[in-house]
This record gives C-alpha cells, structure tokens and sequence, in this order.
C-alpha cells in the first residue's frame, strides 16, 4: 500500500469517528409560569408566582448568566430549579426531569441559587435592636402565654447532610446516627427567624454552639430592657437565657405557673422547626449537596420562610458566624466536661431564674 492510500484510509476514519460523534443537542427548557396554574405552581415550588417573582428580581443580577451562547440557562429557570430542589428534597436527576434539563446543570442552578440568596441574610434575618423594636416583640409574646420580656425563642435542630468526608466526617454523626449540621435558630412570636447559626457539626452540643455564637456575645453587651430569651433544658441558664424547671421537680405555685408560660411561649421554636422541614422537604429528607453549598442551602431556607412569613424591616445585627467555617475541628468539648465549671453555671442561671420568678410570677 502507497503513501496516498493510506492517508486516505486514515482520512476515511477520521471521518467516520465524526460522524459517529454525539452531536450536543440542546433540550426545549419549560416555561413554568406558563405551564401551571396557580395551584400546581405553588406544590411545586411551595411559593405562588407573586412571590416567585419578587425572589427571581431579587436574585437576578447575581445569578444571570455573562452569555446566551450554549442554551444558557435563565434566571427564572435557576430560581424555580432550586426552589424545586429545596421544596421536593428529591435526587438532582428528578428535579432535571419536572424542567427539562439534565443533572449537571441542575447541581450548578442549585448551587448558585443558594449562595446567591444566602448573600443576602442581612436583609432578611434579623433580631430586633431598636426599643421600638424590642417592646413590640415583646408585646406579642406576652400575648401568646403571658410571659413578660420575652424577645426570642431559641433552639437547635439537626439537619441531614450527606457524609462530608475526610477526616472530618464522623465529627458530623449527630446522636441520632446521621451526618448532620447542628443549626441554632432563633425565632420572634411570629416564627420568623431573627437569628441562625448554620456552621457547627452534627456532634456539637448546643450550649457550646451558644456560647461561641455571635449573637450570644452582642446580647452580653445589648440594652434588652430587661428583656430575655427563651431556652430548653439543654441550654446554661443566664441573665439573659432563662430555662424551664424538669418535670419531675417538686415545684411551687409560681414556679409552676413560670414553667406553664415559659413552655408554650417557647414551642414557637418548635413550630417554627416543623413548618421548615414539611415546607422544604430537603431538610427531612436530606440535603445532597456538598458541605459549604449544604451550610447556604440552611440560610437560604431561613430567608425563604421569612419571605413565605412577609419578613418583617427591624434593625440588623451582623450574624458574622451564620455560615463561617467551623472553628478547630480539633479542639474537644472540654468545657462540657467540666464538672465546676458546669455547677457554677448551674446556679448562676438558677439565681436570674429565681429572681425573674419573684418579680413577675410571684402573685
């Protein structure tokens, strides 16, 4: 064979090789707001199409794409494909599926979705700071139970993340034997969230999330009127974090009309738990995202249920440590452990606890 047969035997080749190339094929991208009604809108992104808009204006400038080239992905696609995600808590490939798309894109729509609206906690989870401010919550405590200077119920919740891997990753194994990210929220008398924490591990105990918390070190410093927050037992009682009374206590009549109050002024926190993990399935079911996109996807469900609750234009304090980094995965809750340490806490919050029951339960 010459020197000419074979080039065109190798030019045959190269020929058939792209021929037989997969050709890039772009999909017909649904439009959703013209696809379904009012009622099938809202089950399938939890919001209406009012609301939907606002949060597509809201987030279009971080999220629009630089080009059109390549079936570029809209706005409005990005927004609904993650508020689907956060709404179903189903695999990436399903949500691609209700729009068309594939599972690639979708892990990237999410991923910008969250990180953008993340970004803007500032404006949308926010604890009171003004006295204006701070009376009205206080107001609509009182009126749940009868519990004076009640500015925030706190508690935390554990939500399911994948294993985060690395050496690391067993940090995360909650005591309910699953990876989690241990979330500390606080909410106001309307169940909307003034204040979260969605950065420490699944192991971590809940006093250490509160004490190393910012918002913990700004109420040291904060005129509260006189105002307190609300904790389980699980929490160090404090001037400014009063707890309930165990059960099986033998308590006085005060005490037991504190502890009346105190429990259903607090349940707010719990329902404000569950109107999250029923909204946005994700939460229930499990967040598969990677670790730092995970941590914004618990922000950026905070800002929507304040949006879903009409979020309310109080003061802001910086919440810096919403989603930093854990601090030494290293260092051990030795505090915890501390049995002195521990009793003097102890009875540093039966002291306030008392003195708050004799100023406004003892009648």
């Amino acid at each position: 064979m010459d020197s000419d047969d074979t080039i065109m035997e190798d030019l045959n080749i190269l020929e058939d090789v792209a021929e037989a190339r997969r050709q890039k094929v772009y999909k017909n991208k649904i439009e959703p707001f013209l696809k379904y009604d009012d009622t099938e809108f809202y089950r399938h992104y939890r919001f209406d199409k009012t609301t939907a808009r606002f949060i597509i204006d809201l987030l279009r400038e971080d999220i629009a794409s630089a080009t059109n080239r390549g079936g570029a992905i809209s706005s409005e696609l990005i927004v609904l494909t993650g508020l689907r995600y956060l709404a179903a808590g189903s695999y990436q490939k399903d949500v691609g599926d209700c729009h068309n798309i594939s599972q690639q894109p979708v892990s990237n729509c999410v991923k910008k979705f969250v990180r953008a609206l993340a970004s803007k906690a500032r404006d949308f989870i926010k604890f009171p700071s003004e006295p204006s401010e701070i009376r009205s919550v206080k107001r609509k405590f009182f009126d749940v139970a009868g519990f004076p200077q009640c500015v925030g119920a706190i508690d935390c919740t554990h939500i399911k993340i994948k294993n985060p891997g690395q050496e690391f990753g067993a940090r995360h194994r909650c005591r309910k034997n699953f990876y989690s990210i241990n979330v500390q929220v606080v909410c106001d008398a309307s169940q909307r969230v003034t204040d979260v924490v969605a950065r420490w591990r699944g192991s971590a105990h809940d006093s250490r999330i509160w004490r190393e918390s910012s918002i913990y070190h700004r109420l040291q410093n904060m005129d509260l009127q006189g105002g307190v927050i609300l904790g389980d037992s699980g929490y160090p009682g404090s001037k400014i974090l009063l707890t309930p009374f165990r059960v099986s206590a033998i308590l006085s009549e005060p005490e037991q009309r504190y502890n009346r109050s105190h429990i259903r002024t607090r349940n707010h926190i719990e329902c404000l738990f569950g109107q999250l993990k029923n909204k946005f399935r994700c939460c229930f079911n499990g967040i598969q995202l990677n670790y730092e996109t995970a941590k914004a996807s618990i922000v950026a469900i905070c800002i929507l249920h304040n949006i879903s609750k009409g979020s309310s234009n109080v003061g802001f304090l910086d919440g810096s440590d919403t989603i930093m980094p854990d601090g030494d995965l290293n260092q051990n809750d030795d505090n915890e452990n501390d049995d002195a340490l521990v009793q003097r806490r102890r009875l540093s919050g039966r002291y306030y606890r008392n003195i708050f029951i004799q100023k406004y339960f003892n009648r």
